[in-house]
């Protein structure tokens, strides 16, 4: 309403703006801002008559000054309807035993396979842009990701739902938050909770030793909730050849 009567104010350097444009100017800023049925809107015009005086060789005179004015009503019966429908949704659900905010709440926390595919968008799984030409590797590489893509939600949900059983929250996999908790981390955030692990080999008098970076709380908290064995990766250095590897070009 306030850009509306503003429109008739007169800016310096800006010629006045009259009865249809003024009209124009109007319909376009309620079309700008979604409003058209919600506010309506007339442009008055006002004239104003003044008597001035003779001087010298100008007889006396009268002299009228034209201004306008908008004039802006809300139409209240359609604002209240529209805002009535606004923020509605329409939830079906056939467990009639569940209250409103339950239904809600279980529609938010559903697992929804369009998260999933969004990761091909971007990482860590960029499916595009994809500079192949050949068709065969093109659908290669779309059934590596879509493998990937599994493994990913799979880790994703086993840990909420190991959460979930608990009762209990994750705490540590925010950088820089190391207070922030959270029931529903994402796998982006596990795996990024993961890569401090690191192997060191060094060689000593032709043998091969393994260096395993020591595991963090929150990287021991993750393998219990995938059950996997604490010593995972103390059994991966296990593994590593004890002779000194040749790394020189033929």
């Amino acid at each position: 309403m306030t850009q509306l009567r503003d429109r008739v104010t007169r800016k310096q350097g800006k010629k006045q703006l009259f009865h249809a444009e003024l009209l124009g100017a109007a319909a376009a800023i309620v079309t700008q801002h979604g409003v058209v049925s919600l506010l309506s809107y007339t442009v008055q015009t006002l004239s104003q008559t003044r008597q001035v005086r003779g001087y010298r060789d100008r007889p006396a005179r009268q002299e009228t000054a034209v201004s306008f004015q908008i004039d802006v009503r809300r139409e209240e019966t359609l604002i209240e309807e529209k805002k009535r429908e606004m923020g509605w949704q329409v939830y079906g659900t056939n467990a009639l035993a569940m209250t409103l905010p339950q239904v809600v709440w279980a529609y938010r926390g559903q697992y929804r396979i369009e998260d999933d595919w969004s990761r091909l968008k971007g990482r860590p799984l960029g499916l595009t842009p994809m500079y192949l030409q050949d068709e065969q590797r093109m659908q290669g590489l779309v059934y590596l990701l879509s493998l990937a893509l599994r493994v990913l939600t799979l880790l994703e949900w086993v840990v909420r739902e190991r959460l979930r059983q608990e009762g209990r929250k994750l705490q540590g996999i925010y950088a820089g938050q190391p207070g922030r908790k959270t029931t529903r981390p994402s796998a982006e955030l596990l795996l990024g909770a993961m890569k401090t692990i690191s192997v060191s080999l060094v060689e000593v008098h032709g043998q091969v030793h393994a260096l395993l970076s020591p595991l963090t709380e929150v990287q021991k908290r993750l393998l219990e909730l995938w059950r996997m064995p604490p010593d995972l990766y103390e059994k991966v250095v296990c593994g590593f050849p004890k002779h000194a590897m040749n790394t020189s070009e033929p």
